[in-house]
């Protein structure tokens, strides 16, 4: 089952934000776009056998969001950082609404969100600040769904 572009098509398919159109990949984030991206990858998944050529499977995929900021003025800032949680607070949304829904799955289990958002120093005088500042925030959903083998007993 193609996981990451079955969740993909779910994002598409149930966005709100009119305002935010994110850019979807599925093997690397492209660091020169300012353009806000949405990273999916699947991690092998793990099956536990239920009964009779029925295998519970478990896929753990990587949600990335990633952000290259532009401008440094404290308003712009502060425009990245409410559209940056916006987003996270929209891919919750669509996942928590969709968790039963999605045909073939079972069962989404929402993950956390984990940021990784450089400080940064403002003012004159400021050095060793990194350019460009990129913000990433992860959080790992699990993808809950059944698979039989079609062993037949006798």
């Amino acid at each position: 089952m193609d996981i990451a572009n079955i969740i993909q098509s779910l994002l598409e398919n149930n966005w709100n934000l009119s305002n935010i159109t994110p850019i979807y990949r599925q093997l690397e984030f492209d660091p020169k776009s300012p353009a806000l991206q949405i990273l999916l990858e699947v991690f092998p998944a793990r099956t536990t056998w239920v009964i009779s050529g029925m295998y519970k499977v478990e896929h753990r995929l990587r949600i990335t969001l990633y952000k290259k900021l532009i401008h440094y003025a404290i308003d712009d800032i502060e425009a990245y950082k409410t559209e940056w949680f916006s987003v996270k607070d929209e891919i919750d949304r669509i996942l928590r609404e969709n968790k039963f829904s999605v045909e073939g799955i079972n069962n989404i289990i929402l993950g956390t969100w984990e940021d990784s958002i450089p400080s940064m120093r403002v003012g004159r005088g400021s050095k060793g600040t990194r350019e460009p500042i990129i913000w990433t925030s992860t959080q790992i959903p699990i993808v809950v769904y059944y698979f039989d083998s079609g062993l037949v007993t006798i």
